[in-house]
């Protein structure tokens, strides 16, 4: 064998050795690659976040003097619509809640229109079209209006103490005012007011209190449900990409291979062609 053969032959079993290697390496990278790509494609969906339910507390914390943030909301008034037939056992629940709220600590100083009340609290339900978000906005809104009006702070806020002095306006001259001996009081007389802040007000500033922190739940569950979505398509990307050099990786090795028989295919020829 001639020196020429001898190197050549040193060269291929070298290369034999370097491309079993890499199509080695190449194989091993396509099929971790791929295992790692298909099983981030077909992942499990995370499920939607739900709105965090209003905690009666968190209302009545709201509410501890001085005033709560309703003071100052700017939650817009909804326009109103009729009562929705659907909830309107709900609605009269909360009506009448607020109105026995006022009669206890109004008197006759302030009552509730239970109509327009109605109608108010139908249309503030209505701004929410999800038939399930509306339920749980009515059903949350009934459980919170009745025990927040008999809690301690509510209470505290209408309730007037003995030694408190608080004049009201003068009334309105067709409406009669009667003291507490039930004598009656000739407008447009200055009164003494049975509450230290109006009932009526007191008790829409709970519902205010409620609204503003449900809304506030439904941003928050909307805005994890976002960044869910936002993480789901990272992953999705990731694994493509992977997908991708598994592809590659595997194409690699295909071309390697393909190479390595062509050489053993010719150097085959060559020593048939040598032979005598």
């Amino acid at each position: 064998m001639s020196v020429v053969n001898k190197i050549e032959k040193t060269y291929l079993d070298i290369l034999r050795v370097v491309v079993l290697t890499v199509a080695s390496l190449l194989l091993i990278v396509a099929i971790v690659a791929g295992i790692l790509g298909f099983s981030g494609t077909v992942g499990h969906s995370e499920k939607l976040v739900s709105p965090r339910k209003v905690v009666t507390d968190e209302v009545i914390n709201k509410m501890k003097p001085p005033l709560g943030d309703a003071a100052n909301s700017t939650i817009k008034t909804p326009e109103e619509k009729p009562a929705d037939d659907l909830y309107k056992n709900q609605y009269q629940k909360i009506v009448d809640s607020l109105d026995l709220f006022v009669k206890n600590y109004a008197g006759v100083m302030e009552s509730v229109d239970k109509k327009k009340a109605m109608v108010y609290v139908a249309s503030l339900a209505n701004q929410f079209e999800n038939e399930e978000t509306k339920s749980d906005y009515v059903t949350g809104m009934v459980d919170t209006v009745e025990k927040a009006l008999k809690s301690d702070t509510v209470i505290a806020r209408v309730k007037k103490n003995p030694k408190d002095k608080i004049t009201a306006p003068p009334v309105d001259p067709v409406q009669p005012v009667f003291n507490e001996n039930g004598e009656l009081v000739v407008p447009p007389a200055i009164v003494e007011s049975p509450f230290k802040e109006s009932p009526v007000a007191v008790s829409t500033e709970v519902i205010s209190q409620y609204t503003e922190l449900f809304n506030k739940n439904i941003a928050e569950a909307a805005a994890e449900n976002n960044r869910n979505e936002m993480g789901k398509a990272e992953n999705t990307a990731a694994a493509m990409m992977k997908l991708y050099i598994s592809g590659g990786a595997f194409l690699a090795f295909i071309l390697v291979i393909f190479i390595s028989v062509l050489v053993k295919i010719e150097r085959n020829l060559r020593l048939m062609a040598e032979k005598p």
